[in-house]
């Protein structure tokens, strides 16, 4: 009678295993480790039944005539199908809905509704976006007003309740002094329909940007003041910024910026984090678990996370990290470098 494989049963704990940690540790973004990492399940699985045979030839029992059970390799072509395709998602695919109480997000109808506006605001204005869900563009130009195109995403199970969700969130631009608050108003919208908006907007050169959401990303070019960006799940790029630079995530799939003058602040959680041409000095503290690059930096860098205390005076080459590895070229010392893990 053949033995019974522990390969099964092992992998059975370590999939458990994996998920309790998610469930108490969530800042370790298991997810991105997965995705990248999975192929070595299969390598555990083959030292596993090579481990295996070599304690059948130990004890001088026969050998199983059958190198892998049916279930066995059922379980293998499930674990590459799997793997393989959580790796696809992480590079390529954002999730368009979430499984929670607003079912209406998986099976309502999408209603679009255009929107405009235009007010005129002082050239060094302090604009506050306040969009719950959807992307924002932000680009600076030659002008005295703000500009807003774009649409309103509204699910609904059907047209009559869009409507009035649409009625209900109008796009507000209302100034206080140098202040322009630019509200989407989707909160006074019932939770079963499920309201989105993607704004296009053109603003003074020189205005500063706050924005705030829950979901949805932020691309910001050509501003003069500084940016500061207060998000829950969001995509953060921003380009050829005059001020100080402020990005606060609890999720994040990237966070970009290039050519900024002052200082640049980053904390939270996020994948992708690329930070170059920054004149200011840099602080990140967070869990990126992603493609990290930091090029030409004039001043201090700073990178902390729960295993990384890094801290370089200066960074006119690069310095790239990721989950395994740790790289630079061409940095300005003192240089200091704290870590507890052994690679």
């Amino acid at each position: 009678m053949r033995g019974r494989s522990v390969v099964g049963p092992l992998i059975l704990i370590l999939l458990g295993a994996v998920f309790l940690i998610n469930n108490v540790r969530p800042d370790l973004n298991l997810f991105t480790f997965i995705a990248n990492y999975w192929p070595f399940l299969l390598i555990a699985v083959g030292v596993l039944r090579l481990m295996e045979v070599l304690a059948y030839a130990a004890s001088s029992k026969p050998l199983p005539r059958q190198g892998m059970s049916g279930g066995e390799v059922f379980l293998i072509i499930l674990l590459v199908i799997i793997g393989t395709g959580i790796y696809e998602v992480r590079r390529h695919v954002r999730f368009p809905f979430r499984i929670g109480p607003h079912a209406v997000e998986v099976f309502g109808e999408s209603f679009d509704y255009p929107v405009t506006q235009d007010k005129a605001i002082g050239e060094k204005s302090r604009i506050l976006f306040d969009n719950l869900r959807g992307n924002i563009r932000v680009t600076g130009g030659d002008t005295a007003e703000i500009r807003i195109s774009g649409r309103k995403t509204i699910r609904a199970y059907n047209k009559a309740d869009a409507d009035k969700a649409n009625a209900q969130c109008p796009v507000e631009v209302t100034m206080d002094g140098d202040r322009v608050f630019v509200r989407t108003n989707q909160e006074r919208v019932p939770a079963d329909r499920q309201v989105s908006a993607d704004l296009e907007v053109t603003v003074p050169r020189g205005a500063s940007i706050e924005g705030r959401g829950r979901s949805g990303d932020f691309d910001i070019t050509g501003i003069g003041g500084g940016v500061n960006i207060i998000s829950d799940n969001a995509g953060v790029r921003l380009n050829k910024i005059g001020g100080d630079v402020k990005v606060d995530v609890k999720r994040s799939d990237i966070v970009r910026a290039v050519d900024v003058t002052g200082v640049v602040e980053v904390t939270g959680r996020g994948n992708d984090l690329e930070l170059e041409n920054i004149r200011g000095t840099v602080s990140v503290n967070g869990s990126f678990g992603g493609n990290l690059e930091f090029k030409n930096l004039a001043k201090t860098f700073h990178f902390e996370s729960r295993n990384t205390d890094l801290r370089v005076e200066r960074l006119p080459g690069r310095i790239t990290m990721d989950l395994a590895a740790l790289s630079g070229v061409n940095l300005v010392g003192p240089v200091t470098l704290t870590t507890n893990r052994k690679t």
